[in-house]
């Protein structure tokens, strides 16, 4: 064996981990500052969306639409197929999560009132 081969064999020990030093000045961002999206308060689409925001690449609405639903500040609803549709893949649906928990509770109180509404029956008043 000759020297270079005795030192491929040779184990190395790893370097004792360095903190991190964070630096006293903040780095700052690279690049242009990102663009507003406004969402729509209702069901969108990519097509939707990029209608109501006309300077922003669809690329990049696309981009915010995942990190909106990774951040679950947005849900995707089940998609409907259209009923003439022949080919292609349907529509994929998003809401905000605000306004579609907001929809539910309203869901909910106009189910309740209409079960109440049921018990009671029309030509009998309740007694006071």
């Amino acid at each position: 064996m000759n020297s270079t081969e005795t030192n491929m064999t040779e184990t190395v020990t790893p370097a004792q981990p360095v903190a991190e030093v964070t630096p006293a000045v903040a780095k700052r961002p690279v690049g242009a500052p990102q663009k507003p999206v406004v969402f729509p308060k209702t069901v969108f689409t990519i097509v939707d969306l990029a209608t109501k925001n006309p300077g922003i690449c669809t690329l990049t609405l696309r981009n915010r639409v995942k990190a909106g639903l990774a951040s679950q500040s947005l849900i995707k609803l089940a998609t409907k197929l259209a009923k003439d549709a022949k080919a292609g893949a349907p529509v994929k649906r998003y809401m905000l999560k605000a306004q579609y928990d907001a929809n539910q509770t309203n869901l909910a109180k106009a189910a309740a009132r209409k079960a109440q509404a049921e018990q009671i029956p029309a030509d009998q008043t309740p007694a006071a």
